[in-house]
């Protein structure tokens, strides 16, 4: 039996008296207890235990009662795993794999559950005093065959939801392909088929260039992972979100330096994963980990680069210690000795943009610092990206020369767009305005060109926009937003190969980016591969079955793949625009259920006269509903507004519209376009 306490180390930050009261609470109540079902309490590890009973039953109903006790102040939030099997003790060392499976079923939970496998099942299985909950198989991590998992789902005792649970299972979004209930058989069959499927998309996205030759020397690779942050302020996380991130951000500078992705990166926060799973993962070499301290103006990081393959310690930083508005000269220093310990030759230009430092106002720092942890969160909503814009407005009134603060702000704009918050044509200016800015003050900067180049793309400029995007990888091949908005580029002129290698490309930097998921699902719909899009987003939906950009690109190809009841009931699971998306609306109108399809129309009119809704919105409903004109008279507005950036760019190949391809309003409006 494996014990562990949730959240321990977010206790000890928080309130260290009350997590020693939860130590001792935990370790008084394992070793009365376990005693009591004739067990022994093999070792404590701070914050859990093994320990080792005579029979299954013994084990459980000591798992039970312990559950119990620890639910009385001081309340100890522990989760627990059981397995049958051997352990072995050599020199005091434990081992065994019935000391690792425990370990991996402990990890599914959350806290006050009982989990345990199927061999302890069988044993309790017909006992009265036990609720028993099949939790479906499991993949677990170095383990060759799925495990069923069981849980105690008496009264008082929590059952997570299947999408609740995760731990020590295998990286693949698949995981867990197995189920418990009557269905078993087909659900494997359909597993393993929309599986190769996949394996076959999978296998054009991510195969090697034919002209890679295996001498060729592998770059140096790194991934920096989350920061801890420790402080009385813990709602000022963002300082240790930022210091990595802007490390990331000048390594991702360095020509012969493979940098994992901000969103990859942080997929590792808060999870027990071996530094050689990570590397395996990502495909990267080392790894940096860092701790960060702030007392009111003075910050403290300590930092720690580990190889991912052996799991050893290669250099362990003294503590850095700056005032804060000295923040980036740290960052420069922490990047210029991770350099030197991985032995990278810089140019002089690399040097250069090492030594360089954004800005020496604290108050400054600090706004942009949360203005880019509100677009981080993504999900374009609108007070956050509204907010998001007054911080980078603020970062720029305290020091008009803070660079970053205007590129923030175009990226800021360009979110409006993407997710139809607002006319383009007035935010494509607003976002041209700050990249023009940023640009006069640093001409070298990949983020500026690749912004520069989304903005192109929105304005349907596409050589211009081409233009900037190839220059915005050629500075800084590390930099993932350029390699989404050309793929989009040859999207647009139907070129497979070269859209192919860029999303590569992108899944090499960032494999764990729901948004670039989302964006690979786009791209495959964009190119009519309705049902390759639609195993590849299903597939995407087990590991986050609530992602609403997921739904909403599910029931758009169910749309087109004339699935229209089920592109119903897909668009009607998002917990957004639930009964009133665009989509939903079209999806209704070529169901033929006119009545509801208008009812969308309506609501969004009326929407429209209090918000922004973007015309080419309003034009699909219509399309659903085969009033051509109307749909065009939309689309030309959409047009007038601005364009709808990516969507409106769909008008050349997505086939909703091949019904309005004759007529001639359309064909001036696609001419436009090319």
């Amino acid at each position: 039996m494996f014990t562990d306490i949730v959240g321990y180390t977010a206790m000890m930050q928080e309130e260290e008296s009350s997590a020693m009261a939860a130590i001792v609470h935990h370790k008084e109540t394992l070793l009365s207890t376990v005693k009591k079902h004739q067990g022994k309490v093999i070792e404590f590890y701070g914050d859990g235990c093994l320990s080792v009973f005579n029979s299954a039953t013994d084990a459980v109903q000591c798992a039970v009662e312990i559950q119990e006790n620890l639910r009385k102040d001081p309340k100890v939030p522990l989760r627990i795993g059981i397995h049958v099997g051997e352990i072995l003790i050599q020199n005091k060392t434990i081992f065994g794999d019935g000391v690792n499976l425990a370990s991996r079923i402990e990890s599914l939970g959350k806290a006050g559950t009982i989990f345990f496998s199927e061999n302890v099942f069988e044993k309790i299985r017909n006992n009265p005093e036990f609720t028993i909950k099949s939790l479906g198989a499991f993949e677990f991590k170095n383990v060759k065959q799925p495990m069923k998992v069981f849980a105690i789902a008496n009264e008082g005792f929590p059952v997570p939801k299947s999408s609740e649970i995760s731990g020590k299972l295998r990286s693949s979004p698949r995981s867990r392909i197995f189920t418990a209930d009557s269905k078993f058989k087909r659900s494997f069959i359909y597993s393993i088929a929309a599986m190769l499927i996949l394996a076959i998309i999978i296998y054009y996205l991510v195969k090697p260039d034919q002209n890679h030759s295996e001498n060729t020397p592998m770059k140096k690779s790194i991934a920096v992972l989350p920061f801890n942050f420790y402080s009385s302020m813990p709602d000022q996380q963002f300082y240790a979100d930022g210091i990595a991130d802007e490390l990331r951000s000048q390594l991702l500078k360095i020509d012969n330096l493979k940098v994992i992705a901000q969103t990859s990166s942080r997929y590792y926060k808060d999870k027990h994963t071996s530094l050689r799973q990570i590397g395996k993962d990502l495909n990267v070499q080392y790894v940096l980990e860092g701790n960060v301290q702030r007392a009111e103006d003075f910050i403290k990081v300590n930092v720690q680069l580990s190889n991912t393959e052996t799991e050893e310690l290669e250099w362990a930083s003294p503590a850095f210690n700056e005032k804060l508005e000295d923040v980036f000269l740290l960052q420069n220093n922490i990047a210029q000795q991770i350099v030197n310990q991985l032995k990278i030759e810089l140019s002089d230009q690399d040097k250069n943009i090492l030594s360089r430092v954004p800005t020496r106002n604290s108050k400054a720092y600090i706004c942009y610092q949360k203005g880019q942890s509100l677009i981080y969160k993504g999900g374009g909503r609108i007070h956050e990206l509204d907010e998001a814009v007054n911080l980078y407005h603020e970062a720029i009134e305290l020091d008009p020369d803070f660079t970053l603060a205007y590129v923030g702000l175009a990226y800021a704009y360009l979110e409006y767009i993407f997710w139809g918050r607002g006319p383009a044509v007035e935010f494509l200016q607003k976002s041209l305005n700050a990249a023009f800015k940023a640009l006069e003050q640093d001409e070298e900067n990949a983020a500026i060109y690749g912004a520069l180049g989304a903005i192109n793309f929105c304005r349907f400029e596409k050589e211009t926009a081409k233009s900037y995007l190839t220059k915005a990888i050629e500075l800084s091949p590390n930099y993932l937003s350029p390699y989404e908005f050309l793929a989009f580029v040859y999207v647009s002129e139907e070129n497979v190969e070269e859209t192919m290698k860029l999303l590569r490309k992108a899944l090499e930097l960032d494999p764990h980016s729901t948004r670039f998921i989302g964006v690979i699902g786009q791209v495959l719909y964009n190119l009519g591969k309705y049902d390759e899009g639609l195993d590849y987003i299903t597939q995407a939906l087990e590991q986050y079955p609530e992602d609403n950009y997921f739904l909403w690109l599910q029931g758009c190809m169910y749309s087109e793949l004339k699935k229209y009841d089920e592109a119903i009931t897909t668009f009607q699971k998002r917990s957004a625009g639930r009964e009133t998306n665009w989509m939903l609306g079209y999806a209704y109108g070529r169901a033929g259920n006119r009545s509801e399809a208008e009812k969308i129309l309506n609501y969004q009119m009326e929407k429209r006269e209090q918000e922004h809704v973007p015309a080419l919105m309003i034009a699909t409903i219509y399309l659903g509903l085969d009033d051509r004109e109307k749909a065009i008279e939309w689309l030309v507005l959409d047009w007038n507004e601005g364009g709808s950036g990516i969507l409106f760019w769909g008008l050349l190949t997505d086939p909703k519209y091949d019904r309005l391809r004759e007529e001639p309003r359309f064909q001036a409006l696609i001419s436009r376009i090319k």
